[in-house]
């Protein structure tokens, strides 16, 4: 599941944690309505013009890069950003065949969170979805880390 949560939801839950009445130990801070991974990365992959591959697939190749850029100077761990995260992506196939989302984050309890947070209650009303997608993408491409699309 995807609980990635808009940066203006996070940013007003976190104004309201600080002014709580009520002290909290840990809150976390993740979107109140997860959806399935699958569903955002077909909207990204959708808006790349790129078709969607299997994790395992695509791990598959930017393993086999890893092999290439061996010896190599870091330029290709530049122009390929997930070579620097490889471990992470590797734990994330170990996830996914245990049937757990691939990114690897687990969901937490976020009730706390609820509690404290009318920005969290009102998102509950909203859906990560294709709008979502398309400010992340102007976000990546505004500082470079994808080729506007």
């Amino acid at each position: 599941m995807c609980a990635w949560i808009p940066l203006d939801i996070a940013a007003s839950a976190m104004l309201d944690f600080r002014n709580a009445d009520v002290m909290t130990q840990t809150v976390h801070l993740m979107h109140p309505r997860p959806v399935p991974s699958h569903s955002i990365f077909s909207l990204m992959a959708k808006s790349l013009g790129v078709n969607l591959v299997p994790y395992d697939e695509w791990l598959s190749k930017i393993e086999e890069k890893a092999t290439e850029s061996v010896g190599l100077p870091t330029t290709l761990s530049d122009a390929i950003p997930a070579l620097k995260l490889l471990e992470f992506f590797r734990a994330g196939s170990y996830c996914e065949k245990q049937g757990l989302d691939p990114i690897g984050i687990p969901l937490m309890d976020n009730l706390e969170a609820y509690r404290v947070s009318p920005a969290l209650r009102n998102a509950f009303h909203t859906k990560l979805g294709e709008e979502d997608v398309k400010l992340w993408y102007k976000y990546w491409a505004n500082v470079g880390f994808i080729v506007d699309v």
